[in-house]
């Protein structure tokens, strides 16, 4: 069959207004100098945070360094060792002696934090008179080396001195958490220590970088986050350390039915009056088996073929 040809006078192109040219100026009234400082304001906070992320996925652990530093009262020392800046300067205000003379920082490097069970940077501080100082240490160049927001529940510990002759011996990881402070947004730690007396020359710096040991005098420090106490996030955001409850559950396979089924039981607060209501979370393989695509498979809350108990209290 021949295809019909177009009749004339059809519906045709619609009728299109014309596009409308309009100036536009700048406002000067009342209000917009101040609007147009808070979006610059806002875009240059924006550009800054862009930034300082992009220099944060670039982490990585620093490499073995030493540095002395003058311990004059009431002054701050700063240097870097590896990438990292340090700060250190006497105590005040305490009733223990401030230590004085000169300060030998040293970093270890990853080799020698993962032989005593650090997971972050080892360290050691001297001085030439025993005393009390106050240490920083800033860890902006490794603050995403590990996820979990690993850096905000960073501390610093002291270790035994035998944490670099003997790591293997479980006395000479012992970790002792110092009262530190976290600046998140300057991204330092900062904590009072206590530094040992140095060895005549700095024999104990030599032996720290010649063969990664260290004498009676040096004090070993670490930056971390797997101490006892350490895992509370300082922002509520969690906290990660190990869980109390014990990992006790019920469990059975087999038999004739084939499904194999699961169960953990929950520690409950004592109910103020009356008796107190089980909970428990169970698995049972066997309730997943008879769903196909006619029924309603949508899973439970806590997961599919979980439940947990349906209690619940019902007046009349």
């Amino acid at each position: 069959m021949a295809q019909a040809a177009p009749q004339p006078g059809g519906l045709g192109r619609p009728d299109v207004p014309k596009p409308r040219v309009s100036k536009v100026q700048a406002f000067d009234g009342p209000g917009a100098r101040k609007a147009r400082a808070e979006v610059a304001k806002e875009r240059k906070a924006n550009t800054a945070q862009a930034k300082r992320a992009a220099q944060e996925r670039r982490a990585g652990w620093p490499k073995s360094a030493e540095a002395t530093l003058g311990l004059d009262r009431g002054k701050t020392a700063k240097t870097t060792l590896g990438d990292i800046p340090v700060t250190i300067k006497p105590a005040q205000g305490s009733a223990a002696k401030a230590a004085t003379g000169e300060a030998r920082v040293t970093v270890l490097n990853q080799k020698a934090a993962r032989k005593t069970g650090i997971t972050g940077v080892l360290l050691t501080a001297e001085a030439d008179k025993a005393g009390t100082a106050e240490l920083s240490v800033d860890y902006h160049s490794f603050a995403s080396a590990v996820g979990g927001d690993w850096s905000q529940r960073l501390h610093l510990v002291q270790l035994p001195a035998c944490a670099l002759t003997t790591p293997q011996k479980e006395q000479c990881r012992t970790q002792k958490p110092l009262a530190s402070e976290n600046n998140l947004n300057e991204q330092n730690i900062s904590a009072r220590v206590r530094l040992g007396a140095a060895e005549p020359s700095g024999a104990s710096t030599q032996m720290v970088k010649a063969a990664g040991t260290a004498a009676s005098g040096a004090t070993v420090f670490a930056v971390t986050a797997t101490s006892a106490g350490c895992g509370q996030s300082p922002t509520g955001a969690g906290d990660y350390s190990a869980t109390p409850l014990s990992a006790s559950s019920a469990w059975e396979a087999g038999g004739s039915s084939g499904s194999f089924t699961w169960s953990y039981d929950f520690s409950l607060s004592p109910a103020a009056a009356g008796p107190k209501p089980p909970l428990s979370l169970s698995y049972d393989s066997g309730s997943v088996d008879g769903r196909t695509a006619t029924t309603n498979n949508q899973g439970t809350a806590v997961g599919e073929g979980f439940t947990l108990t349906e209690s619940y209290i019902e007046r009349s």
